[in-house]
């Protein structure tokens, strides 16, 4: 799945999206592949688009992801 994640990022450059909602889907996605290329891309998501929901739904997912990143 990781391939093809970072297949699709690079084909569609997906972490540039200004549609919020399709970059907060495809930033799940990749904390759930744990594709790590999309790390920055996200903290700056977060800057700019912080708000609770995408802050509380994003930590979710690394929680339950990346249990170990979270200490």
């Amino acid at each position: 799945m990781y391939d093809e994640i970072k297949q699709l990022d690079a084909d569609c450059n997906m972490s540039k999206y200004s549609n919020w909602k399709i970059r907060m889907l495809w930033y799940q996605l990749c904390i759930r592949v744990k594709y790590y290329d999309v790390l920055d891309d996200l903290f700056k998501f977060l800057e700019i688009y912080g708000c609770k929901k995408f802050v509380k739904l994003l930590y979710a997912e690394f929680k339950s992801s990346w249990p170990n990143m979270m200490l």
